[in-house]
This record gives structure tokens, sequence and C-alpha cells, in this order.
């Protein structure tokens, strides 16, 4: 969208065509709804802004052709916690816990992945605590070792990790995993917390 046109000229009208329409496209248009703007506002130009007022938010247009709302970072998109204790002896690591369903609108978004783990278990070696998104394992996370021969403890501890998404429909679950010849149990309480941290910049594919 360019520069609003020249100094108006003497005697032209503010309602013509070349002065209207890039004022009308500066200002913060109003609409009720999304459907109400998307109905109204057919070719809006990369940049424009409005507000739909049924949850008062604003929303820039991007360069896609989407809409994305203003101010998205560090708001949280969903929470995960486990209502009861989970066991596992998954070495290779087992989904647990509800899913969390969520959506990116307009452009690809790095989203945040904060864990806080609550267990209790046995057995030397690695205990994991991960999130999964979209099948995928997010590089990040808990890791915890307990050295030694065994015997019982228990650790609250919290971790976290970034992913690159693109727009549209996605999943996450808790993936926790266990040493060889051991076993843990995720305590309720366990749960992971996914925040908006920008636009993906590719730093975390």
């Amino acid at each position: 969208m360019p520069l609003t046109p020249a100094d108006v000229a003497s005697g032209q009208p503010i309602a013509s065509v070349a002065w209207g329409n890039p004022v009308r496209d500066r200002t913060l248009q109003v609409f009720s709804s999304v459907a109400d703007r998307d109905g109204s506002w057919g070719s809006p130009p990369v940049g424009a802004h409005c507000i739909t007022t049924d949850t008062y938010t604003v929303w820039v247009r991007h360069v896609s052709g989407s809409w994305i709302p203003l101010a998205q970072e560090g708001r949280p998109i969903g929470t995960i916690s486990l209502p009861t204790d989970t066991t596992t002896t998954d070495l290779n690591g087992q989904l647990v816990g509800a899913t969390l369903s969520f959506a990116i609108a307009g452009a690809s978004r790095t989203v945040g992945i904060i864990v806080s783990v609550r267990h209790d278990r046995n057995g030397a070696g690695l205990n994991k605590t991960q999130v999964q998104i979209d099948g995928v394992t997010v590089p990040g996370g808990v890791i915890t070792r307990h050295e030694g021969a065994g015997g019982n403890y228990q650790q609250a501890l919290s971790g976290h990790g970034f992913k690159d998404l693109a727009a549209g429909s996605h999943s996450a679950r808790l993936l926790i995993s266990t040493p060889a010849g051991g076993s843990a149990t995720m305590m309720s309480g366990t749960n992971f917390t996914l925040v908006d941290a920008g636009l993906a910049a590719g730093l975390f594919p």
C-alpha cells in the first residue's frame, strides 16, 4: 500500500477515488465479527487494520492474504494437565494425557512449549518428558538422570522448547520415556502450556 496521495489540490473533493479509498484503507475499520469483516471488505490491501468487536481483536492484513491478530506474542494458546497419576515403562516413549487441539491463524508462528513435571520413578538412567506436536517430538522439554542401581525418588521440574508451525490446525500431547528396566509415574498436575512466540523466522523447523 503506497503513501497516501499528495496534498489535496484546491477544490478536490475528499470523496474522490484518489483520496477516499486510500484514506479508508488507512483507518481502523470496525466490524462486529470476522464474518462481518470478510463479508464487508472483499479486497483489503496488505497492511490494512481492523477491529472485530465481538472479541475486541485488532487484525492486520498479511501479504499471504490472511488476517493476523496483533499482539499475539506471549499469549497462551492452551494448556493440558494430567488429571491422574500415569505409570510408564516405555523406553521409546508413551503418549499420555489428553490431546490439545489448536489452530494457527494467518502466517507461520513460533510456538513456545513450557513443561512442568512431577514424577516418582525408579531405575538408573535418563527419564524424558517432552511434547509431541502433530506426531513430532519437540526438542527440549525435561530430561532427568537417576544415577545408581535403582531406588525410588520424586522430583518436580520444568523445561521448555520451541517449534515453528504453519497456519492451520495442530495437536499436541505429552510424551514420556523411561530407561530400560526402569519405570516412572508421572503424577497428577504434570502439564504443558503452549504460548505464541511471534512470527516464525525458520529457527525452529
